[in-house]
């Protein structure tokens, strides 16, 4: 089976493969998060964003420059989003809510574009080349900024 499925309006994603990467990069269950199909506008095919329930996503030391083209996460809920040391150099996939802490220290991201717009806890971006100022700009988070 393969991972896309072309249609004259572009190229979208089928929950196999999301469910495939989840299982082997995150070492997370079905039981540990949700696919919520995002509406389509009238493709033929749904996109589904990933919401991850009371478990942390770990991507430290992740070794790609970005994540899939077929995930997104949207919310982490009651848990962390890690992906420090990462050889991530873009936010692209990175959900828009942190139920915790956010840390993305030591990094290759060359952006603040992606970057969750509400983390309750802590938001750690040590050894990044960002002020807190505009982390705070670009990303709308009120809680604690570690730079």
């Amino acid at each position: 089976m393969s991972i896309l499925s072309s249609t004259n309006s572009g190229t979208y994603y089928f929950k196999k493969p999301i469910e495939d990467w989840i299982t082997k990069e995150l070492n997370l269950s079905s039981n540990d998060y949700d696919l919520v199909e995002i509406p389509n506008h009238g493709r033929k095919e749904p996109i589904y964003e990933i919401n991850v329930n009371e478990r942390d996503v770990n991507l430290n030391d992740y070794p790609n420059e970005q994540l899939p083209d077929y995930i997104q996460f949207g919310e982490i809920v009651g848990g962390n989003f890690l992906c420090a040391y990462s050889k991530l150099t873009t936010a692209k996939g990175f959900p828009r809510m942190v139920g915790r802490t956010f840390d993305c220290s030591f990094s290759q991201l060359t952006s603040l574009d992606g970057m969750p717009e509400t983390v309750d806890r802590d938001f750690i971006c040590l050894g990044m080349p960002y002020s807190e100022e505009q982390i705070r700009m670009a990303t709308k988070v009120t809680c604690k900024v570690y730079f």
